[in-house]
């Protein structure tokens, strides 16, 4: 094993960690995620676009049940019931959109406890949290 290498690009904001060769070349596996303004608090980039897609979900579910009077297609004894107009059976999908709150809910206990990590003590987490 060779002597250990300090990446220059790993102070830097705006490259990932992740970009770094050590000392024969090979690129290392480290997890890349940006931090914004301190060094203290971390940002995953890739959470907020599954919140986003979790909340627009939850939103197309309640305007298809708005639209059509139903959120889901009704049940004939033991099978689903298909007769129903094609733009409803067109938006099936949507009817899954009730899943997107309970995704929005891991990622955003997800975030919580990642920024308790960073600072664990309560009085302060509370603090920066509601004052």
């Amino acid at each position: 094993m060779g002597p250990a290498v300090s990446c220059p690009l790993a102070s830097s904001d705006s490259v990932p960690v992740s970009s770094c060769a050590n000392s024969t070349g090979v690129r290392e596996k480290t997890p890349s995620y940006t931090t914004s303004g301190t060094s203290k608090t971390s940002h995953i980039d890739f959470l907020d676009p599954i919140r986003g897609v979790a909340i627009l979900a939850v939103f197309a579910y309640h305007s298809l049940g708005m639209v059509f009077g139903r959120y889901q297609l009704s049940w004939h004894h033991w099978f689903p019931d298909f007769n129903v107009s094609r733009s409803f059976l067109l938006l099936l999908p949507v009817t899954l959109g009730w899943a997107g709150v309970a995704i929005f809910f891991v990622v955003s206990g997800f975030c919580i406890h990642l920024s308790f990590s960073k600072l664990p003590q309560w009085p302060l987490f509370f603090w920066r949290r509601f004052f």
